[in-house]
């Protein structure tokens, strides 16, 4: 198992010789094998079937890989509390003084029946933090004690909600679903705008997309990512929100490495600034290149 920090000291694109790594492996402590998270306190988070930290010198396990868990995201809400969702048992929250990890809620009701708490998170600039459920959306409204489930509060139609959730800098969430298209949700208000309701007549909530995560620049560009699993998807989309127009970007590399699909596709993305930089993961190859808007560096 192989952990890889990258330094880069400048903004500019700089040739590999020039940049500094750094390795970790199991003799350093590291036995976790994603990477995921960073908090405001400069303190890196790796987790799938562990918590562990790392302070730049040293690796802290907070769970046992026998102890069954699988860890799937973290956020930090604006008091500097860490929740983390897992794959069966919910949400767990850090406790700072006891530094370890407590049970905070396991479930919620929707529709009068309880349901495990487990989804996309994310949480606005207020402090709120929103969860998405396949069918459900919950909310742990900023110093809040309990996760409430807010979809009926939406009047949105049933859809297949994406299990990711992208705030942009007037805390919108931006998806898109098969059955309503683009939908945008304001977190301080709770306005839906999608197909179905469109008071502005806004031409991107015209688009059929399908499932798809949607990110949203500071350039007026909301980046695209569909769900084409278990096919490769070697490309990502922008659209344009002042020409309303569609552009397309391709990542034709392929591994070194012989694939099940003898590809790469697109895993996860993010924005900064004006860029989209994203990862390419081929599948049981640890590459992954970094593209910024269709160049890879």
């Amino acid at each position: 198992m192989l952990f890889l920090f990258l330094s880069v000291v400048q903004s500019q694109p700089l040739p590999l010789k020039y940049l500094h790594f750094q390795h970790y492996t199991e003799k350093d402590g590291a036995n976790v094998n994603s990477i995921y998270y960073r908090d405001k306190k400069g303190f890196m988070w790796l987790f799938w079937n562990n918590i562990q930290r790392f302070d730049g010198h040293h690796f802290k396990s907070y769970f046992k890989k026998e102890d069954g868990n699988i860890f799937g995201a973290m956020v930090e809400d604006n008091s500097n509390n860490l929740f983390v969702y897992t794959w069966n048992q919910g949400i767990k929250k850090y406790n700072q003084e006891q530094d370890k990890f407590l049970d905070f809620q396991d479930s919620i009701i929707v529709n009068g029946k309880k349901r495990l708490l487990f989804g996309g998170i994310s949480v606005t600039s207020k402090g709120d933090i929103w969860v998405a459920g396949s069918d459900y959306i919950a909310r742990l409204k900023n110093g809040g004690k309990a996760f409430e489930d807010i979809t009926p509060l939406l009047e949105l139609p049933f859809a297949n909600i994406p299990d990711g959730i992208y705030f942009d800098d007037n805390d919108n969430w931006w998806f898109s679903t098969t059955e309503l298209g683009v939908v945008r949700i304001h977190a301080a208000t709770l306005k839906v705008t999608c197909s179905t309701h469109n008071p502005q007549n806004e031409a991107i909530f015209d688009e059929c997309i399908g499932k798809a995560h949607i990110i949203k620049d500071k350039a007026q560009n909301l980046w695209v990512k569909q769900f084409v699993h278990p096919h490769p998807q070697r490309w990502l989309k922008r659209y344009d929100l002042v020409s309303n127009k569609w552009h397309t970007y391709s990542f034709p590399y392929k591994s070194k490495v012989k694939l099940e699909f003898d590809a790469t596709w697109v895993h996860n993305y993010f924005v900064d600034n004006s860029w989209c930089t994203m990862g390419a993961f081929g599948r049981k190859c640890g590459y992954c290149p970094i593209y910024r808007c269709g160049r890879q560096v």
